[in-house]
């Protein structure tokens, strides 16, 4: 072999040796990133604290979104039911109560028997009756009772029902459900208050939405009076009683085209007036029950509140 053929052969197996030196470099810069990226993965721990932490900013969706995350990286933990239930619970809190109740149903039936099937199960009671569903309440509990007899939270949550029976007008119902709270349990000193309420009341003042009616029937204002609205009493008689004047001064007038345009307005605003006075009439009971309820629901607190999250659910779901 020549010199010229020697040192060509040379800088080829030079060549070659920095071309295998510089893979080898490329291959472990990128070993040791992808250990880096690795390594800066969040745990799970840090995902979950982060996720409280967007809840506790009132950052709802994202924390939702943490959650869900957390569930896709750890599917097989045995936290997944608490996560599952603590995302339902955050859709409550965001004012989103049909989206929670979509994932209470699913928790209720996949966990039944089990703690986190029971605050699933309170839970979703406690969005009905933090929205005054209050008879979709009743029965979500009377299925909880049926499923749970002997359950810690049952007679809390007979004091509940029985608080959902009365308000969508059982009382009487209300009434049975009390007297099955145990004389034993710490739950009937609450249960014997709320039987003592109810004479008062059987005394609250109510007005007829039927004497309402008939009252502006007779004369228009008249219902909203005997109901305590006198603004409206005071529009419905003036305009009522300018367009009768008016529908009359154009008869007067041989006008009866427009005296027949004025009588139909008229009649508009009469059938309106007596619709108002009936309206108000059940505005002004609705007021005077939730006035009554409300120290009802405070003496019974933390079984329900007022962000759609059933205390007893909710203590239930933390207690693990």
């Amino acid at each position: 072999m020549t010199s010229g053929g020697t040192v060509n052969l040379k800088r080829i197996i030079s060549a070659v040796a920095l071309a295998v030196f510089l893979s080898g470099q490329l291959t472990g810069t990128a070993g040791a990133a992808e250990a880096g990226a690795v390594d800066s993965e969040p745990t799970g721990d840090t995902l979950l604290g982060f996720a409280q932490w967007l809840c506790d900013e009132e950052d709802y969706y994202r924390a939702i979104t943490e959650y869900k995350r957390w569930l896709y990286l750890h599917p097989r933990s045995p936290d997944v039911p608490r996560i599952r239930l603590r995302i339902a619970e955050i859709y409550l809190q965001a004012g989103k109560p049909d989206a929670a109740r979509i994932h209470l149903r699913e928790i209720r039936e996949e966990y039944r028997g089990t703690a986190i099937g029971r605050a699933a199960a309170l839970l979703l009671a406690g969005s009905y009756h933090a929205q005054r569903e209050y008879r979709k309440a009743a029965t979500e509990l009377a299925r909880f009772l049926a499923d749970y007899p002997g359950a810690p939270e049952t007679d809390q949550a007979r004091l509940m029902r029985a608080l959902c029976l009365w308000q969508s007008g059982r009382p009487d119902q209300a009434q049975t459900e009390l007297a099955r709270v145990p004389a034993d349990s710490p739950a009937r000193p609450q249960a014997d208050a709320m039987l003592s309420a109810m004479p008062a009341y059987r005394r609250l003042p109510l007005k007829s939405p039927l004497m309402a009616g008939a009252l502006s029937t007779i004369l228009p204002g008249a219902g909203q009076v005997y109901v305590g609205y006198y603004s409206d009493a005071a529009i419905s008689f003036l305009l009522n009683g300018l367009l009768i004047w008016a529908a009359w001064e154009a008869f007067d007038n041989d006008e009866y085209v427009t005296g027949g345009l004025l009588c139909a307005v008229e009649l508009g605003w009469y059938l309106g007036n007596v619709y108002n006075a009936v309206n108000d009439a059940h505005k002004f009971n609705r007021r005077q029950k939730r006035r009554f309820f409300r120290d009802i629901e405070l003496s019974i607190v933390p079984l329900t509140s007022r962000n759609g999250v059933s205390g007893v659910g909710a203590a239930v779901s933390h207690s693990f």
